[in-house]
């Protein structure tokens, strides 16, 4: 069995990732300095409406996730197959249960095999979340009360799941076309050799 390490290039999503972090901060910034009309639980309550920690919290937040993704990335690899032709899901589906048609199970079980592959994704579908709802609140917060700020206007919990749902759709699509990627990938790889 021929393994292959993941030879790709995260900066452009870590960028992206770091981009909205930071763009999140300066934006509930400029929309309530003194973040008494700030509305995430996590500044109100643990941080008590503190920048210092707020930024801190930030900081730490990003730096962690770039290192798992970093680490998961650099312990994931492919399993070469020396069948050519099959679906994306097929091949998922061989690399983490040796079995062509069992792509459905990874909703429910953990994999038998390649454990690091599955949790590299798993964090590859998280990273695009979180860029995702960055991206939807800083907007919120560019536009503002005027504009389609839905964090101002109850029920805020709505607005909260609606902006969830749509980070783990995006996730589940980005996460799809990576895997696609990756398939295409090892599948000229294996040609070559």
């Amino acid at each position: 069995m021929k393994l292959k390490t993941l030879n790709i290039s995260a900066k452009g999503l870590l960028t992206i990732l770091v981009c909205t972090r930071i763009t999140d901060v300066v934006t509930t910034y400029i929309v309530t300095p003194d973040l008494q009309r700030e509305k995430n639980m996590l500044t109100v309550y643990m941080f008590n409406r503190s920048w210092l920690l707020v930024i801190i919290f930030q900081i730490l937040f990003t730096v962690g996730l770039i290192g798992l993704f970093a680490y998961l990335k650099m312990k994931a690899q492919l399993t070469l197959l020396e069948k050519k032709e099959m679906s994306v899901h097929s091949f998922f589906s061989m690399q983490f249960f040796c079995d062509e048609h069992s792509f459905h199970k990874l909703l429910l079980h953990s994999p038998v095999q390649n454990k690091p592959l599955y949790w590299y994704l798993a964090a590859y579908y998280g990273i695009v979340g979180i860029i995702t709802a960055g991206m939807m609140v800083s907007a919120g917060n560019i536009m503002g009360p005027a504009g389609l700020n839905l964090f101002w206007f109850p029920p805020y919990w709505i607005y909260r799941i609606v902006y969830i749902g749509i980070s783990l759709c995006m996730g589940g699509i980005m996460t799809e076309r990576h895997m696609q990627y990756l398939y295409s990938s090892c599948h000229a790889s294996n040609q070559t050799a």
